[in-house]
């Protein structure tokens, strides 16, 4: 996933972000099929190990960069069923505010993600549907 790449992460700092990518997906009560199968591309969790607070998750991520790329890939997880619930903000906002990420950094990383995420519907000839995802991402 290009979007992921520029960051080294260890097996166990993997580990975290997806651990953390799991905390957003079911922030909505339920964990999508494609918001499962992100995750899994970044290391295996247990489901039923609790998420990680985000003070934890801050000091298991020392460096800014992964910090940075934590909160990518929640976003990531976060969009890629299309919606992105209340819920799902607050606790993405929360990683955000523990790593240090100030509000507009978040806004372009978002930014970024949702480019990412609609890249292959440009050029698309049905636009209205277009339209409509780009709405529901609130792009």
């Amino acid at each position: 996933m290009e979007i992921l790449q520029d960051v080294e992460l260890s097996p166990s700092e993997a580990r975290v972000v997806a651990r953390l990518m799991l905390a957003v997906a079911r922030a909505d009560g339920s964990v999508d099929e494609r918001e499962r199968a992100l995750i899994q591309e970044i290391a295996h969790v247990d489901p039923n190990e609790a998420d990680p607070t985000p003070a934890e998750a801050a000091a298991e991520l020392p460096l800014a960069r992964q910090k940075e790329l934590a909160v990518t890939a929640v976003l990531l997880v976060a969009f890629v069923d299309r919606s992105f619930s209340d819920a799902e903000r607050e606790r993405v906002g929360a990683y955000a505010e523990a790593f240090g990420v100030p509000p507009e950094q978040l806004a372009q990383i978002a930014s970024a993600v949702k480019a990412y995420l609609m890249a292959p519907l440009i050029g698309l000839a049905n636009t209205e549907a277009v339209v409509q995802v780009s709405e529901n991402l609130k792009i």
